[in-house]
């Protein structure tokens, strides 16, 4: 059973299966392959990531911040993907295929009955809470997935005038990083790290969030 505070968008769903065949090149064209992979190396040398704790990768789409975290993390743990578009889920585990470590795929989107169950030591998540009417409900589900102590790995798109052009194609909402900020607070997440993307349309459009499960 699904959260209805978390509603799902089937057309939005839709459109994510007709561009799944092209996403890993637009994201590694438009260079967010690269600033997942700067993000997940921050938080590492921070000593935010459980060395060989379970991962998640809410809305993984074709898997890049999944890879990132593969690949930068100097002690990855077993990866879930999670992604409520079926074209996109097999293109991450396409993008995993060559990764040493355990990766399971599900489908389901933030909120779906299984949240519940699940236990993780980090958490990565990017660009899924701007499609959701409900910020602090999908934080609150996001707390739920980690186990107390654990890591979340955010990114969220922020006011910019770039994201005008996004919003035509996926009418997204932006998030200002203060609000954000607070409203990972009242949803239960502490030691609140901002992480500013250094370049190209990710320093732009994106902001970093590392935060712990209280």
């Amino acid at each position: 059973m699904s959260d209805p505070a978390l509603p799902a968008h089937p057309r939005l769903v839709r459109r994510y299966d007709r561009a799944a065949d092209a996403w890993r090149r637009t994201v590694t064209r438009l260079g967010y392959a690269r600033a997942y992979g700067q993000f997940v190396s921050a938080a590492d040398r921070a000593g935010a990531l459980a060395p060989g704790g379970a991962v998640a990768d809410i809305g993984t789409g074709a898997g890049d911040f999944a890879l990132a975290y593969a690949q930068q993390a100097a002690r990855p743990g077993p990866l879930t993907l999670v992604d409520p578009s079926r074209p996109m889920l097999d293109q991450a585990r396409a993008t995993l295929s060559a990764c040493a470590l355990p990766v399971t795929c599900r489908q389901g989107a933030l909120g779906d009955g299984w949240v519940g169950s699940a236990g993780f030591d980090t958490l990565l998540c990017a660009h899924v809470i701007e499609h959701l009417p409900d910020t602090g409900a999908a934080l609150r589900h996001l707390r739920m997935l980690l186990h107390p102590g654990g890591t979340l790995l955010l990114v969220a798109s922020k006011p910019h005038w770039c994201n005008a052009l996004v919003w035509m194609r996926w009418q997204h909402r932006t998030l200002r990083p203060d609000d954000l900020v607070a409203e990972l607070g009242a949803a239960g997440f502490s030691d609140v790290t901002v992480h500013p993307f250094a370049s190209g349309p990710p320093s732009r459009t994106s902001m970093g969030y590392i935060a712990r499960s209280a």
